[in-house]
């Protein structure tokens, strides 16, 4: 079985707003400066395939877009990574969704978080 990524990609994942790749199969290099989100981009593939990053971190925190002393940006924003995949030449695609579930119960006038919800 041959499995080859096509393209790659991410929105409001880590440090990346929205970040399209175009691997058409063909080996890549990804390189740049310490901190600008080489790292992210393994991480998304990863996330997609194994719902953790590379380092086999889980929580659904480490994947939503947070500021410098950790906290969510936008909580609000669906993080999303999507892969094209060539299969034996055939083309798949995967996505996997995290969207945090907030309500706002019967008296109260503040939405209460109530965890995440991922789509695959």
């Amino acid at each position: 079985m041959e499995i080859r990524l096509k393209q790659l990609h991410l929105e409001n994942f880590k440090c990346h707003k929205s970040l399209t790749i175009a691997f058409d199969g063909r080996n890549t290099s990804i390189y740049g400066d310490n901190a600008t989100g080489k790292t992210s981009i393994y991480d998304a593939f990863v996330w997609l395939l194994f719902g953790k990053d590379s380092a086999g971190k889980t929580e659904n925190k480490y994947f939503k877009p947070v500021d410098k002393d950790g906290n969510v940006l936008d909580h609000q924003a669906i993080t999303e990574v999507e892969a094209a995949l060539l299969v034996d030449g055939e083309e798949i695609t995967l996505r996997r969704t995290l969207r945090e579930v907030w309500t706002t119960r019967r008296g109260d006038s503040e939405a209460v978080y109530g965890g995440n919800t991922s789509e695959y």
